[in-house]
Order: C-alpha cells, then structure tokens, then sequence
C-alpha cells in the first residue's frame, strides 16, 4: 500500500473528514468557540459588536446616533448569530422635523430610506435599510404620546416591515410649546412642528435629547428601540424563510 508518507497524509486526511463530518465533534466546537466569545465579551463588552459582525446579514440604519444604532445590531446579531449593522445619517425632505401622527411618522421613516438610497455613493443598491422615525400623537384629544417607527426595506427580497415602540406620554404644555415655537410661516407645518420634543423635554428635565426618555419614564430611548428591533429582526428572519 504505497509508501509511509503516503499512507500517513491519506490516514490523516481521512481523520479530518472523520471530524468535519461529525456532528458530536461539531457541536462540541461550537459550543467551545461560543463559550470563547461569551468570555471575551464578558471582559470586554465593546467587543461583542466586532465578534458578532459578518454572515449574510448587512444593515444600514438611517442614522449616525449610537443610542438607535446599537439596539439594531444587538437585536439583529441576537437573531441571525451574525449581522454587521452600520448607520449613515439621512433625513426626510417634505415632513417637519417634529411629525404628528402615524401616518407622517411612517411617511418621515419612508423618506430617510429614500433618501440614504439616493447617495448612492455611500450604499450599494440592494442594500437592507432600517429606518427609525419618532412623532407624536394625540390620543382621545388632550392625551400626548411621544412613539416610534421602524421600517425595514430589502429591495432584493422584496420585504417591507413596519413596527411600532411603546408609547410614552408628554405633558400636553410640552406640545403647546412646540406649537408656539414654530413659525407661522414653516413651510412644514401641516405635517408637525419645526421644534421637537427631545429638545422641549431636554430643556424641560434638563438633560439630553437623547436622555430626556430615561430622566423622564425610567426607560432609555436606546431600551424602547430594542424591544421594537427585537419584534423587526424576527418578523424579517420568518419572512426570508418563506
């Protein structure tokens, strides 16, 4: 049977196809990388986005804050194992800065893909775009709720997701100073106001914009968003396993 060196190379050929193709082995050293990685990321949390990047998931958030990007990725990297999840600021062109109702809150979403699609320089054009769009409504009449929208846009697969965060209440005094605020003349207006209400909140609790959620309901924006980015990973995961 040919000669000792040969017969070695084909004996530890055969070993390796013996491990890649059992499955004890494989989940073994599965279970061993992850142990690995729950022990790095538990030393060092900042390197749980980096570990948990690549796979076939790659998603584009429709802006450069870390308290609406991060949710994204933690959720998606929960779901698909791997996701890279980057963000690259985009606004909408024809709703005010501070939309009212659902149906401008959807349409502001809509218009910051759009528009991050349009720079086509910066993004591929089959590229999964999660957009994150937050505005007010009144409930009943005289009850404010500050929520938040999230659409999910794939053009490859054809999948359009919408979901919504929890609502949280704002003093109606709130409102009527954004109301005040804005221009007579804002040529957005019918849409919502010119002022927001992170920075009325902020300036009302003295805090952040970005903080005004915590100081004011005990809950952090970044917290509100991943419960709703945790409901938008599922829903696109079951829609590509159609």
């Amino acid at each position: 049977g040919g000669s000792p060196k040969s017969r070695s190379d084909s004996l530890g050929a055969g070993f390796l196809e013996w491990i890649a193709n059992n499955e004890f082995i494989s989940k073994m050293a599965e279970k061993a990388k992850n142990s690995v990685d729950t022990m790095i990321t538990t030393l060092d949390p900042g390197m749980k986005p980096i570990i948990y990047s690549g796979g076939d998931i790659n998603v584009m958030v429709t802006s450069d804050k870390e308290s609406k990007i991060s949710p994204i990725r933690e959720s998606f990297q929960r779901v698909f194992g791997r996701a890279t999840v980057s963000g690259h600021s985009a606004q909408s062109l024809s709703i005010a800065s501070q939309p009212i109702g659902f149906d401008n809150g959807f349409r502001a979403a809509k218009e910051r893909i759009q528009t991050l699609r349009m720079d086509t320089s910066s993004i591929a054009r089959n590229q999964v775009i999660v957009s994150i769009e937050n505005f007010i409504v009144d409930i009943n009449g005289d009850k404010w709720y500050d929520v938040g929208c999230l659409v999910l846009d794939d053009p490859v697969m054809g999948i359009n997701i919408e979901v919504y965060t929890q609502m949280t209440p704002i003093p109606n005094e709130c409102v009527n100073q954004m109301r005040f605020e804005t221009p007579t003349d804002y040529p957005l207006k019918s849409t919502g106001y010119s002022v927001t209400v992170g920075a009325v909140m902020a300036q009302k609790l003295n805090v952040s914009p970005e903080e005004w959620h915590q100081s004011w309901v005990g809950i952090s924006r970044k917290d509100i968003i991943h419960q709703s980015a945790n409901a938008l990973a599922n829903l696109y995961k079951n829609r590509l396993l159609r």
